[in-house]
């Protein structure tokens, strides 16, 4: 996606380096220039040093038309933001007296006496606007260069940067730019059932030939995320966009992506079971009662409950273990008896490591059965279980 109007972000600090503070700001900021049309095209971090803040902050100036920094406000030796921005503008700093006194009168609000080092913070470079800081002592500021661009420069603190972003920035650079700004919205779908290579198998040609909107996949623990990213003029035409690429990825994938945008693995199994109106109970070895854990935290009236074994465990005065699917099935009817519910889950694993065979069962108004082989890092085993389980069970419900 070709943007006149793009955005970068510099994360000022030494300690951000070294692993002793994480960036929080980065990734805010980003989410609140998309809100206004300006795509985060490129994000940096660099220490307290002076030459390397120059390089990255000229660089900045010569791709993106918004930057923003945070950090290096502060009255410190290290802080080096507002003279370093001062240089690449080939501005003076020019002390402003009323910025001066604000700084002093809240050190003596909080009953503190102001440090000589503290003047600093009252020099802004010349015809640079003025962000207050009602939060803090360091205010920040917003300057437009010779060629049209801008570069907001705002403190580390995220609780400062956030107010100041939202009183000053933000409808600074929405007045600046107006109508050039254009409309920028996204979507996300999930998949669950599929890796992330074999997701790309089945849209990377979309991913490869559409340009607007443009299309990314992600993938975190038990689903795979697909976003699609569309710019417009407004968000009629951002949205259908979106929505013309959202059918042709569902005409590919179908009934493997599960939900959209924050919904749930087990939100959306929940809400089967409403409207199917059926109650379900578990009984689930292996997981460490993952799966029962996401189910209760839904508050669904539906799920009566879960019974956890451990491995190998088998249900109480059973006289020895059935195989495979059997010994599932004989779960999810026992526990289906025991809450007196519509249906019941039976989720049972074999096998050591390497050698483990995953069965599931449904016994009630539903019933049916799956076998997997499972294999991978034996930490994260237990969660694909209870993902696999689950999933599952919603395209069950599905088509039940």
């Amino acid at each position: 996606m070709k943007k006149k109007n793009t955005a970068e972000i510099i994360a000022i600090g030494s300690e951000l380096l070294l692993g002793q503070i994480q960036d929080t700001n980065t990734p805010y900021l980003s989410g609140r220039l998309q809100e206004i049309g300006l795509e985060t095209v490129f994000q940096t971090m660099v220490g307290d040093d002076r030459k390397r803040m120059l390089s990255v902050i000229r660089r900045a100036l010569s791709r993106s038309r918004v930057i923003i920094t945070t950090g290096g406000i502060g009255p410190t030796e290290d802080d080096l933001t507002r003279e370093v921005v001062a240089e690449v503008l080939g501005r003076k700093l020019v002390f402003h007296p009323k910025l001066f006194e604000g700084i002093k009168a809240i050190f003596a609000q909080l009953g503190f006496v102001m440090a000589p080092n503290n003047r600093k913070q009252a020099f802004i470079p010349a015809g640079a606007k003025v962000i207050p800081n009602p939060r803090g002592t360091a205010p920040g500021f917003i300057a437009e260069t010779d060629d049209g661009k801008f570069i907001a420069v705002l403190p580390g603190v995220p609780r400062e940067l956030k107010g100041m972003l939202q009183d000053s920035v933000i409808p600074f650079l929405e007045k600046k730019l107006g109508k050039e700004k254009g409309f920028i919205e996204y979507q996300v779908l999930k998949v669950c059932g599929l890796g992330e290579s074999r997701v790309d198998e089945q849209i990377g040609d979309l991913i490869r030939s559409s340009k607007n909107p443009v299309i990314g996949l992600l993938a975190s623990p038990g689903e795979i995320r697909i976003r699609i990213t569309a710019e417009g003029r407004d968000k009629k035409e951002t949205l259908s966009l979106i929505a013309s690429m959202e059918i042709k990825i569902k005409e590919r994938l179908g009934t493997l992506i599960f939900g959209q945008g924050e919904e749930t693995l087990e939100g959306v199994t929940g809400r089967l079971l409403e409207s199917k109106q059926m109650t379900l109970s578990l009984v689930e070895t292996f997981t460490a009662g993952r799966i029962g854990q996401r189910l209760q935290s839904l508050g669904c009236s539906l799920f009566k409950g879960a019974l956890l074994l451990s491995p190998g465990q088998i249900w109480p005065g059973q006289a020895e273990a059935l195989r495979g699917e059997a010994q599932a099935a004989f779960l999810a009817e026992k526990v289906r008896k025991f809450f007196s519910c519509d249906i019941g889950l039976g989720v049972w694993v074999e096998g050591g490591p390497g050698e483990q065979m995953l069965f599931i069962a449904l016994d009630g108004k539903i019933k049916g059965t799956y076998t997997h082989r499972i294999g991978g890092p034996s930490a994260s085993l237990p969660d694909r279980v209870a993902v696999m389980a689950l999933d599952w069970l919603r395209k069950f419900l599905l088509v039940s």
